[in-house]
């Protein structure tokens, strides 16, 4: 008898509306459980609330519930907060992006040396990004652009080869090779020879001198900024000879750099030099 009560409350509260219109058909479905019937409807006037209760579960079938169906405002999206509770928060702040901080994702302006408008272009502040930013790289400076400096005995291009050759029983031979394609404001940190040495079980040595050249009305000034001195061998070696200078090199108008190798073979000895490595900034 207290069910059917129940029961004849829970269709009386679903269809005794003000303008009397028929909202749902309500049946029994076991203990403790009503069900609206197909074709029904449960409605919440103005100003009512459906209370889910804590402990309580509300279970909403597939595709049922669609994105439209849920209030938002414009320019908001839904992110889960500290009670693991999905809040609104407004993402339309002009310019704005979404970035996580660890705990969440917030709305943040774009800072530092960009901005960004709000037909995602980024721009950059003039001057933000330099060598600095940039960091180093390596040029390569073929020996084949050398040539055979006051002392003779190197040879550029030897037997169809991208190199060049000191032949055996030289002394003080020297070769110049220009460090090419360097620009104002370029920083040089440092250099390496890479070459081959054919000893034969004698001595072959091997200095490599990077110098700058400085144009002025007296003449051009002539100084070295770093040298790799005396590689002395007595087998064959594949060089790798490196240094780094002292203070980088910083590039301005006017200047220019080289390199001045100066080698002695002894009998049955060779070099094959190939080229250079600058590492710029």
């Amino acid at each position: 008898m207290g069910k059917l009560i129940a029961i004849l409350v829970s269709l009386f509260a679903l269809t005794a509306f003000a303008d009397d219109t028929y909202m749902a058909k309500v049946h029994g479905d076991g203990p403790d459980k009503q069900v609206v019937e197909s074709g029904g409807e449960v409605e919440v006037k103005s100003g009512g609330t459906l209370d889910v209760q804590a402990g309580a579960t509300f279970t909403i079938g597939d595709g049922i519930l669609a994105a439209g169906d849920l209030a938002l405002a414009q320019g908001s999206i839904l992110v889960g907060n500290a009670s693991a509770v999905a809040s609104a928060l407004s993402a339309k702040a002009d310019g704005r992006i979404l970035v996580g901080n660890g705990t969440t994702i917030t709305s943040v302006a774009v800072s530092g040396d960009a901005t960004l408008t709000n037909a995602g272009f980024l721009d950059l502040a003039a001057n933000s990004v330099g060598l600095t930013e940039l960091g180093s790289f390596t040029r390569y400076v073929p020996a084949m652009i050398g040539k055979a400096g006051t002392t003779a005995g190197w040879v550029v291009g030897t037997a169809n080869l991208g190199e060049v050759a000191l032949p055996a029983s030289q002394t003080g031979s020297t070769l110049v090779i220009p460090v090419t394609d360097l620009n104002i404001g370029d920083v040089v940190e440092s250099f390496k020879v890479i070459a081959q040495i054919e000893s034969a079980g004698n001595t072959v040595t091997l200095d490599a001198d990077l110098r700058k050249l400085t144009n002025a009305a007296a003449d051009p000034t002539d100084a070295s900024i770093g040298a790799i001195t005396q590689v002395s061998v007595t087998t064959d070696t594949a060089v790798a000879s490196a240094k780094t200078l002292a203070a980088a090199e910083t590039i301005a108008s006017g200047e220019s750099l080289y390199l001045l190798l100066t080698a002695t073979t002894a009998a049955s000895t060779d070099i094959r030099l190939l080229g250079v490595e600058v590492v710029v900034q």
